[in-house]
């Protein structure tokens, strides 16, 4: 499509469906991946956590709607037993996500370059 008169493009951007939030205001429908950095020790992984707890069980996230969606959870670091505490902490506050929330610790170092790891079927 070509240039055209902004308000042609306003009125046929309107008859578009609107998409639909995951987080609304914060995450579209359709983003496959988002990834949360900053300094060691602010909470991040609890963070992220609780924004997949969110979106698995469709509760709100920090007080925005959410729309229930799968979620995958690939974590870097730290030990299983203090992922599992995080897990239960979030048990708490949250019903349990099923299905809807899927977990894999990443490989490291040397695992990074064997194609099996990643190319499991």
């Amino acid at each position: 499509m070509g240039f055209e008169p902004i308000d042609v493009w306003a009125e046929r951007i309107r008859a578009e469906p609107k998409a639909i939030d995951i987080v609304e205001g914060l995450i579209p429908a359709g983003s496959s991946y988002s990834v949360v950095g900053g300094r060691a020790g602010i909470g991040k992984s609890i963070f992220a956590l609780q924004l997949c707890f969110s979106l698995a069980t469709g509760t709100p996230f920090l007080g925005f709607p959410t729309k229930r969606t799968r979620v995958g959870y690939l974590w870097y670091e730290g030990e299983n037993q203090t992922l599992l505490e995080r897990y239960d902490k979030m048990r708490q506050n949250f019903p349990s996500p099923g299905d809807w929330l899927h977990i894999e610790k990443a490989p490291t170092g040397a695992q990074l370059f064997r194609s099996e790891v990643w190319l499991r079927s």
